[in-house]
């Protein structure tokens, strides 16, 4: 016998429809909101952080100033340079002999604190402060070298110009 395939025939679709549902229009919750007023109150004033064009227009001034620090601070063999004409990198060096490695962190210490707080100006760049033999703070048209006893004779900036430079002890 053999088996005859029948045609397969096709089972009835039903469509779905979808039921839309009506929106239901909901009133928005109330919530009652205290508004408080606060009272802002004013940040209080910085100093203008000074631009360096600003800070040192007058270097000389500035030499002065730190010279006086460094000499009221007990540091040995003050001494102002004038290198106004002679280095395109600065106008004056200020240096000065401290008498120990904490003296010299000390000094340095004294000279930036003094000066942002009482002149409002800050310094470029320090160097040194983790060794202390060689202290380097650089306010641009100044800069300030604390040296040791050894370090001053050995690097001997002063002598670097010899002839050349007009030299300013506090």
């Amino acid at each position: 016998m053999e088996k005859k395939s029948m045609p397969r025939t096709k089972k009835p679709t039903v469509k779905k429809t979808a039921l839309k549902k009506k929106a239901v229009a909901k009133k928005p919750a109330v919530k009652k909101t205290v508004q408080k007023t606060v009272k802002k109150t004013a940040a209080p004033k910085r100093p203008a952080v000074p631009t360096f064009a600003d800070c040192y227009k007058d270097d000389k001034k500035l030499a002065d100033v730190i010279a006086e620090i460094l000499d009221g601070f007990n540091a040995k063999d003050v001494v102002v340079v004038d290198l106004k004409d002679l280095s395109p990198v600065t106008n004056f060096f200020v240096i000065a002999t401290s008498n120990s490695t904490t003296h010299g962190r000390g000094v340095a210490d004294r000279v930036i604190e003094t000066l942002k707080k009482e002149h409002n100006t800050v310094a470029a760049n320090i160097g040194g402060m983790d060794n202390s033999n060689w202290v380097i703070i650089d306010y641009i048209g100044v800069v300030v070298h604390v040296f040791s006893q050894s370090q001053r004779e050995h690097f001997d900036l002063e002598g670097l110009w010899e002839g050349k430079i007009k030299t300013y002890s506090a």
